[in-house]
């Protein structure tokens, strides 16, 4: 229960639903236990005799009720307790009412704000974060994990809050009505409960299992997805296949097992409930009939209670249910939220005056195997940086560093001369254009996208960036021009095209620093040209990282930095290094040479 005294915050924000759930339900269960106290004054009017008097609460209240209704003729009392009854279940029906509504609508305030949080937290956790967990296992906390939480809300803690209200008003009644008889139920409710936790423990197991499963279905179902082109490709449909469907059968007997246990589990409460009733049954006729220490409708009082306790005390344990399946769900929830988010510095970064240092910088995504090691190297501003080397050298990971998608282990980096862990994460990353060669456009229009990394842009900037990436005619011939939307029309979008919109989102967002990763893998040659000229019109007085492919980037570069094996091997121009690198000497005649 620890787990759910986390959710205090999200239920402080608001407080007053919170009170007025609690006092209906309250309301709501006083109202039940006043009902069974109808009982005395109903069977005195119709038999006789009158409620005794004394010091307790209900004496006095049901002695007051009995004077209220007892009249000169029977008929004149059933009538007055007839109203009577209407008035009372009608108001134990508007809180009844009061008390549901309530809770469902706090369970959707609370499951709204978890999810707002849960996804306020993605946007600011480390890239790092996102390489060590599978995307499906995430987006299973949006779909699977809070739809637990939201019914364990509902019908786990809300539902726990009413039912141990009404147990506790009915066992206070049936104290009253009969000690004795009270005496044998507290000898035998406490193996009640010890089976209610024993059963709670194992469903919270079955539960655990069952969404991990989940989470694994999800993960496997987005890759294939994502990847659905290859698996075509090499004709892999019936081995995927199998493969989901070893999945999904592993969900299948984890998810029967837990619904097993928590459909039984219900209906042997009612079984040892209905043993309870005879054993009270039996005990009673010899209080009434041997003993003579219980009056008959004390008798009924108490029967009545202990029998009106057996459906929440059964709600208790189908409560206790959901509440195991919500713990293992808002744990899962909760390790997100507590992860440790990105944190930037309060230094901002209003422009570049020297350039970017990096000083004894080495990293690695999985520990000990590093990417980068001791790389040391300066970047002047406004000078162009191309960066080429053999695959897996390191340099999307060097680059990558710079905006702080990922930190290193060891050294610094630095932005004249101030760590850059020292500025304001939104003021460094808005010196900074990427363009990679995995484009993203997001669902939306196309001028939406345009204006995504600087929505203040006015009409004349879309339209250079639109020249500049050579997109007029592919625009012109659109029916809807910048307002058609990506959503429906991506998947008739070529590659170059989005390659194209993306190339104009950085024109638009003007950065300082220019960081391109195979910026032109999905143009055609004409494109090509086109963006190429302007991606180097638009470098004049910034800072641009190029990871080349292409003899002419080389070419246009200040400087080269060749790397190998996550190290900087040598720096220098295109003729200095083909003179004295065997290493580039190699690349440009496999690479360059021939394109």
């Amino acid at each position: 229960m620890k787990i759910y005294l986390k959710l205090f915050p999200f239920f402080k924000r608001h407080l007053l639903i919170v009170l007025l759930t609690i006092v209906s339900t309250i309301l709501f269960s006083l109202t039940g236990g006043i009902s069974i106290t109808m009982i005395p004054p109903f069977l005195h009017i119709i038999f006789g005799g009158k409620i005794e008097t004394g010091g307790i609460f209900i004496n006095k209240f049901l002695a007051w009720i009995e004077s209220l209704l007892i009249k000169d003729t029977p008929l004149e009392s059933i009538k007055r307790f007839c109203i009577l009854l209407i008035l009372l279940f009608g108001v134990k029906a508007f809180f009844g009412y009061s008390s549901k509504f309530l809770s469902f609508m706090l369970q959707e305030i609370i499951s709204r704000d978890l999810r707002n949080s849960l996804f306020s937290k993605f946007l600011n956790l480390p890239l790092s974060f996102f390489s060590k967990v599978k995307t499906g296992a995430l987006v299973s906390r949006f779909t699977h994990d809070l739809t637990i939480v939201r019914y364990a809300l509902t019908e786990g803690l809300f539902s726990l809050f009413r039912d141990s209200m009404n147990v506790l008003i009915y066992l206070f009644l049936a104290i009253w009505a009969s000690p004795f008889l009270s005496i044998i139920a507290f000898l035998i409710l406490p193996f009640a409960f010890i089976f209610i936790q024993t059963t709670g423990r194992v469903l919270r197991r079955r539960a655990r299992r069952a969404q991990e499963r989940m989470g694994e279905i999800g993960s496997r179902a987005q890759e294939i997805l994502y990847g659905l082109k290859i698996v075509k490709a090499f004709g892999r449909n019936e081995e995927e296949k199998k493969k989901f469907e070893k999945e999904t059968m592993k969900f299948f007997k984890a998810h029967l097992k837990y619904e097993n246990l928590s459909i039984l589990t219900p209906h042997l409460t009612e079984f040892v409930g209905s043993i309870m009733a005879a054993l009270f049954l039996y005990a009673g006729g010899v209080l009434i009939f041997n003993i003579q220490v219980l009056t008959p409708d004390r008798f009924f009082v108490f029967l009545a209670s202990a029998l009106s306790m057996l459906q929440p005390l059964k709600g208790l344990t189908h409560s206790y249910s959901n509440l195991q399946q919500g713990i293992t769900a808002l744990d899962r929830t909760f390790k997100i939220l507590s992860e440790e988010e990105e944190k930037g510095g309060n230094i901002i970064l209003k422009n570049i005056k020297k350039g970017i240092e990096f000083k004894n910088v080495s990293f690695y995504y999985e520990e000990n195997r590093w990417v980068l090691k001791n790389i040391n190297l300066f970047i002047e501003k406004g000078k162009i940086y191309a960066f080429v080397g053999p695959s897996g050298a390191g340099k999307s990971t060097l680059l990558s560093l710079i905006p702080r998608f990922y930190d290193p282990q060891e050294g610094e980096i630095f932005i004249d001369e101030i760590n850059i862990r020292e500025y304001d994460l939104d003021s460094l990353r808005s010196k900074i254009g990427i363009v990679s060669q995995e484009t993203l456009l997001f669902s939306g229009t196309i001028k939406e996208n345009l204006l995504y990394g600087n929505p203040n842009a006015g009409e004349e900037e879309i339209r250079l960036a639109i020249k500049f990436a050579g997109l007029e005619d592919f625009i012109n011939d659109l029916p809807d021009g910048l307002d058609t939307d990506v959503k429906e029309l991506g998947k008739r979008l070529s590659g170059g095209e989005k390659q194209r919109i993306s190339i104009a989102r950085v024109f638009i967002k003007n950065p300082e620093i220019l960081i391109l990763d195979e910026f032109t893998s999905q143009l055609d040659a004409h494109s090509e040209h086109i963006v190429k000229e302007a991606i180097y019109n638009l470098f004049k007085g910034r800072t641009g990282l190029v990871i080349a492919h292409r003899l002419s980037t080389v070419l246009k570069a200040d400087k080269i930095v060749l790397m190998e094996d996550g190290k900087i091997v040598d720096i220098g121009t295109h003729e200095e290094l083909l003179e004295r690198s065997e290493l580039y000497s190699k690349l440009y005649k496999l690479q360059f040479e021939r394109i």
